[in-house]
């Protein structure tokens, strides 16, 4: 398959296609979905951004990593003929979601409804020597007032060599999404039980003095989705009230947690609240007022 990746490789460059190339888009009807890349050529063991991109039609959603409460996320299914092993291969790595409202009060999901990119990361072999092809099937699902499966077949071309060549319309898109992916959070995350409630808390750096909309979205289905989530703030950070569905986690509760000031500026962390006390200075000062759109709705 290697020497088969080559050829085409080959053959694309000759036609004048070069490399980075790319089957075209695939228009499935509301979305057009295609595969992109910040290289034209890589160097021998760097990590390299590659991109799924989904222009939607107005109204149209795809959907976060966890759904909430209906809803699939994006996967891909690679082909015979991509000639990189799978463990060089990266998992999509999804922005920061929004609150889509399905049924108000009952049906909460979680995904996007602009034009989107699902990032993810390729580290080249250091023994590559030629062209890296990536195929395959991308399966996701989208909805507006009905919900559509939809699969698209995408295909892209890299070459390999001893210096770096930048894919520039590629690179400039995948360079505005990497900063909406949730940032590890390295502070104090706790899931404490209140009465019939949960309260994760967050305190450090990274929250310390953000005020704004809040929301926590979780991994799992551990919580009320569509149930609201009253915030509070304190000098260390806030903590955000949960409706569970099960009793507290032994373990943690796993989730991102965003913040949207008045700004529009948003802070977003990927959190693993183990259960505890509520973490101190997470309280004290009322919550801005909510805009439209609150609680990360976008």
């Amino acid at each position: 398959m290697r020497t088969v990746a080559r050829i085409v490789a080959a053959a694309l460059a000759g036609l004048g296609f070069g490399l980075s190339a790319h089957a075209a888009p695939v228009d499935v009807g509301p979305a057009t979905v295609d595969m992109i890349t910040e290289r034209k050529t890589a160097v021998p063991g760097e990590t390299v951004w590659f991109g799924y991109t989904f222009d939607l039609d107005e109204k149209w959603h795809i959907y976060w990593k966890n759904a909430g409460d209906a809803g699939s996320e994006t996967r891909m299914r690679w082909d015979e003929g991509t000639n990189l092993a799978e463990e060089h291969i990266g998992d999509i790595q999804y922005p920061a979601p929004h609150l889509i409202e399905y049924v108000p009060g009952e049906i909460m999901n979680y995904g996007y409804e602009a034009d989107t990119i699902l990032p993810f990361a390729v580290t080249i072999p250091e023994d590559a020597d030629g062209p890296i092809r990536l195929g395959g099937t991308l399966d996701f699902q989208v909805c507006k007032e009905i919900c559509l499966f939809e699969s698209a077949d995408l295909e892209i071309f890299i070459d390999v060599g001893p210096t770096q060549v930048p894919d520039t319309e590629g690179a400039a898109r995948i360079s505005d999404v990497l900063p909406t992916l949730p940032a590890e959070f390295d502070g104090t995350a706790r899931v404490s039980q209140q009465g019939e409630s949960w309260v994760v808390s967050l305190a450090g750096e990274q929250v310390a003095g953000v005020m704004g909309d809040a929301r926590f979205f979780p991994y799992g289905h551990q919580i009320v989705h569509a149930a609201d989530q009253p915030v509070e703030y304190g000098e260390n950070g806030l903590q955000i009230g949960l409706t569970p569905k099960r009793d507290l986690p032994e373990e943690s509760l796993d989730g991102v947690v965003v913040i949207t000031a008045a700004d529009g500026e948003t802070v977003a962390v990927d959190v693993r609240a183990v259960p505890g006390e509520v973490a101190e200075g997470t309280s004290g000062i009322a919550a801005p007022a909510a805009r439209d759109g609150a609680n990360g709705a976008g």
